[in-house]
């Protein structure tokens, strides 16, 4: 089974030394950090964000990506779009107060809708 990230994603992709990887997310720190716990994913669903089609949720889904309690997407992403970090730079254009989103009603999947190449 593919290893879920911190970032939310699992992956499948290897580091030249052989480590996981999230080829999504990298070179975000989170992408190389594996989870210590993996999610409850029990009643959750996930949706392809190409062309809409549902399942239910699990990491062995094709760009799986958890976006849960607690995920990173509930937590250190704004209503506003950008993630926290954004918020503490002064020329981002990020709104003035963070706020993060909570938990999404779908996780994220692909399925193959649009091909594999």
């Amino acid at each position: 089974m593919s290893p879920m990230m911190k970032c939310g994603h699992n992956t499948w992709a290897r580091d030249s030394d052989g480590n996981p990887v999230c080829a999504i997310c990298w070179p975000d720190s989170k992408a190389t950090q594996i989870v210590d716990e993996l999610p409850d994913l029990t009643g959750r669903t996930a949706k392809c964000p190409e062309c809409g089609k549902t399942t239910p949720s699990s990491i062995k889904l094709a760009y799986f990506r958890y976006k849960g309690p607690g995920s990173e997407w509930a937590t250190k992403l704004c209503r506003c779009g950008y993630y926290e970090i954004g918020h503490n730079n002064p020329n981002g254009r990020a709104c003035k107060n963070f706020e993060p989103r909570g938990p999404a009603k779908f996780d994220e999947y692909y399925c193959g809708c649009g091909g594999w190449d």
